[in-house]
């Protein structure tokens, strides 16, 4: 089933700005036993960044109901919300008062195999760079066509993930999670403020490191400072938290940093 605007249907309008302009955002949420792991932290990134684009924010107690209901009682599922700033206004200039749509549909679960979380993945390296927009850096926002092309690349090299920089060499993110490093016990991720997205486990990570008294970074770093790490993993809200085992020629233990900071995001049911 398919909630647009509220309603069950499977066609949006032709006029819509996603359509035209991909003028809009997305939250991509795990959901177990019919709960959305994370909610409050995946609503107060959506309204922030609809309001950093000026689209006027669905109410988070009516995307809930429909989260809820589109849910069922399945086990374990991906629901997703796209919110559209709508149909109107001339060429790129948006209508003065739109009306703002919104999309809730539901993923089978992807069959990520277990040992990924249990004892990592081998990570490749991607040769396409991330361009620099700092007026979007960090948002979920539609346009991903960067990472439709991180992806396709990723499929030819049959790895779980791939490491992705910037223009500028620095490592960024992976196709479809954050990075994180850790480095003498001090956990490390890259700053976002001129590519990639601002994950709601990343953020959740970095609070869970100062609960922690855990040091912590937010900085940028080059391959080399990749290798040079005694801990690597990637992570997002369906995949949770996968460590790096191998990187090329370059392995990675699976370390006591990533080990606990995984458990508490168990605990903390932000992740399955």
């Amino acid at each position: 089933m398919i909630l647009v605007n509220g309603k069950p249907e499977d066609t949006l309008s032709l006029g819509d700005r996603a359509i035209h302009y991909g003028d809009g955002l997305f939250e991509t949420i795990a959901v177990e036993h019919g709960l959305p792991l994370a909610w409050d932290d995946h609503m107060q990134r959506l309204q922030k960044s609809c309001l950093q684009l000026g689209i006027d924010c669905p109410d988070p107690a009516s995307l809930l109901l429909e989260t809820v209901e589109i849910a069922g009682d399945r086990e374990l599922l991906v629901v997703k919300i796209i919110i559209s700033r709508g149909s109107g206004g001339r060429g790129y200039t948006p209508a003065e008062k739109g009306t703002t749509g919104r999309i809730v549909l539901a993923y089978d679960w992807p069959d990520y195999p277990k040992e990924f979380a249990q004892v990592g993945i081998e990570a490749a390296i991607s040769s396409i760079r991330l361009g620099h927009n700092p007026l979007l850096a960090g948002l979920k926002h539609l346009n991903r066509l960067e990472q439709v092309l991180l992806s396709r690349e990723l499929a030819a090299k049959d790895k779980p993930e791939t490491l992705v920089m910037d223009i500028d060499n620095q490592v960024i993110e992976g196709s479809k999670s954050n990075l994180f490093l850790v480095s003498n016990q001090k956990v490390m991720t890259p700053a976002l403020d001129q590519a990639g997205v601002e994950g709601v486990i990343r953020n959740a990570l970095l609070k869970i490191a100062d609960e922690l008294l855990m040091e912590r970074q937010i900085g940028r770093f080059s391959l080399d400072d990749v290798f040079n790490a005694d801990e690597v993993f990637f992570c997002n809200s369906i995949a949770g938290l996968w460590p790096v085992r191998r990187i090329e020629n370059t392995e990675f233990a699976l370390g006591p940093v990533s080990l606990k900071l995984q458990q508490v995001l168990q605990e903390k049911k932000l992740i399955t």
